[in-house]
């Protein structure tokens, strides 16, 4: 998933405090202002690469 202006709500936060099994990237946006946030699924015992 991509989810963009994870700033501006608590939403973003309180979901990836309840997903123990996915990773996530939080980014900045391209003007250095907002915040996106990027979600992969948490694949056990499988390699994930960047």
């Amino acid at each position: 998933m991509f989810i963009d202006d994870i700033f501006t709500h608590q939403g973003f936060a309180d979901w990836v405090r309840g997903t123990a099994r996915a990773r996530t990237l939080i980014c900045p946006s391209e003007d250095g202002e907002g915040l996106f946030g990027i979600v992969a699924p948490h694949s056990a015992g499988r390699a994930v690469r960047a």
